[in-house]
C-alpha cells in the first residue's frame, strides 16, 4: 500500500514536471516572444473543459472511465487565488456552459440513465438537474452544450436520438426551470461536432469524413434559428469541420484533413456568403475561441515521443499566424480582454492537468 506521504510526494514531483513542461516556450520565426504562461491551478485529474465569466474561471476535472464517480466542478478567481470546489462525485463530467448565475455540465456516465444536465449556482449549493425528461426523446447521448445568457432561458444541446435502433441527430432545447418539457429544436443532416451561440442563433458543424483527404466531403456548417429551428447552410463541401466559434459578424471553424498534412481555419459572415480561408493550422487542433480581434487555436501533438502542443493566434481578418505558447496538450481555450486561458496536461502520463493564463 502506498502511504499518503508517498502519494503526496509523487503528486508534488508530477506537478513540478507538469509546470516545467506546460510553460515551455521556443523561439522560432513563427513565435511571438512573451512571458511564459502563468499557472493558476494544478489538478490531480484531467481537465476536460473550461468556462469564463467576468470574475472567475470554472473547470471540469475528470478521471477516464465511465464508472468513475470522482469528477468535480471547480472555480478560481481569474487573477489567481483560492480554488473552490463547487461539486464532486460527478460521473465523468465532459462539457460545460455558464449563464449569469449558474454552471451547467453533462456527465458522460449519465448517458446510460438519461439523467439530464447538471446545474449548480456559481456561489455554490446543491446540484440539481434539468432535462430529466431526455429519455422520452431517446436523447441519452448529448454532445455540445450552450446556454442563454439569462437565468430564465434555455440550454441548447446537440444529441443523438435513438429510437427503434435508428439514430438521428438533433439540437434540443432544454428549459432551465426543470419543469417545462425538453423539445427538439431542429433535426440535423448528420453527426454534429461543434456548437456555438451568439444569442439569436446557434451555429453547428456537421462532421463528415471523405475517402479523400484533399477533395471536398459531406461536412457542413449550419446556422439554426433559436426561435423557429430553421436551418441555413453557411458552408458545404467540408471535409471534417470540428471546432466552431462566433463573434459579432462572423463564424469561424476548423476543417480537418483539408490539406495533405494540415487543417484549415475558415470564416464566413453569419448572414452567409463565401467562406474565406484564414490560415492553414496543424491537423491536431484541439480548441478554438474568438473575441472580435483575434482567433486562438490550441493544438495537441498526438505523439508519445513528442507530447507537446501550441497556442496559436491570428487576427480575425487574417494575417500572420503566431505561436504564442508551446504547452503540453492544451485544450479548451477561453479569452477575455487581457488573457487567454486554457487547460494543459502531461499527455499520456495519467490523469493530471492544470489551468494556465497567458498574456494576449
Amino acid at each position: 500500500m502506498i502511504s499518503r506521504t508517498t502519494t503526496a510526494a509523487l503528486g508534488a514531483v508530477l506537478g513540478a514536471t507538469l509546470v516545467s513542461l506546460a510553460v515551455s516556450l521556443t523561439a522560432t520565426a513563427c513565435d511571438s516572444p512573451r512571458p511564459a504562461p502563468e499557472v493558476l491551478a494544478i489538478e490531480s485529474k484531467n481537465v476536460v473543459d473550461l468556462g469564463l465569466d467576468d470574475t472567475n474561471v470554472y473547470w471540469l476535472a475528470s478521471v477516464g472511465g465511465e464508472a468513475n464517480l470522482s469528477g468535480r466542478v471547480m472555480k478560481l478567481p481569474k487573477a489567481g487565488g483560492t480554488r473552490i470546489l463547487l461539486a464532486d462525485g460527478q460521473f465523468n463530467p465532459m462539457v460545460m456552459a455558464l449563464d449569469g448565475d449558474s454552471v451547467f455540465w453533462m456527465n458522460a456516465g449519465d448517458f446510460v440513465s438519461c439523467a439530464g444536465v447538471r446545474r449548480i449556482a456559481k456561489a455554490g449549493g446543491t446540484v440539481t438537474t434539468v432535462g430529466s425528461d431526455l429519455m422520452t426523446l431517446g436523447a441519452c447521448q448529448l454532445g455540445g452544450l450552450v446556454s442563454d445568457a439569462d437565468e430564465a432561458g434555455a440550454l441548447y444541446a446537440t444529441a443523438a436520438l435513438v429510437r427503434d435502433a435508428a439514430v438521428t441527430y438533433a439540437i434540443l432545447r432544454v428549459p432551465k426551470d426543470g419543469v417545462t418539457p425538453t423539445t427538439t429544436l431542429a433535426l440535423l443532416p448528420g453527426q454534429p461536432h461543434g456548437l456555438a451561440s451568439d444569442g439569436a442563433a446557434l451555429f453547428v458543424t456537421i462532421d463528415a469524413t471523405s475517402p479523400s483527404t484533399t477533395s471536398p466531403g459531406a461536412g457542413e456548417v449550419l446556422r439554426v434559428d433559436k426561435a423557429s429551428g430553421a436551418i441555413t447552410p453557411l458552408a458545404t463541401g467540408q471535409i471534417r469541420p470540428t471546432w466552431i466559434a462566433v463573434d459579432d459578424a462572423h463564424v469561424y471553424w476548423v476543417d480537418l484533413h483539408r490539406f495533405p498534412v494540415d487543417a484549415a481555419l475558415f470564416r464566413v459572415l453569419k448572414a452567409g456568403g463565401e467562406p474565406a480561408l484564414l490560415a492553414k493550422v496543424p491537423e491536431a487542433a484541439s480548441g478554438l475561441v474568438v473575441d472580435g480581434e483575434d482567433v486562438f487555436v490550441t493544438v495537441v501533438r498526438e505523439s508519445k515521443l513528442d507530447p507537446t502542443g501550441e497556442v496559436l493566434r491570428i487576427p480575425v481578418a487574417g494575417g500572420s499566424l503566431q505561436r504564442i505558447a508551446k504547452p503540453t496538450c492544451p485544450v479548451a481555450p477561453r479569452v477575455d480582454a487581457d488573457h487567454v486561458f486554457f487547460a494543459s496536461s502531461i499527455c499520456y502520463a495519467g490523469d493530471v492537468g492544470m489551468i494556465l493564463r497567458l498574456d494576449r
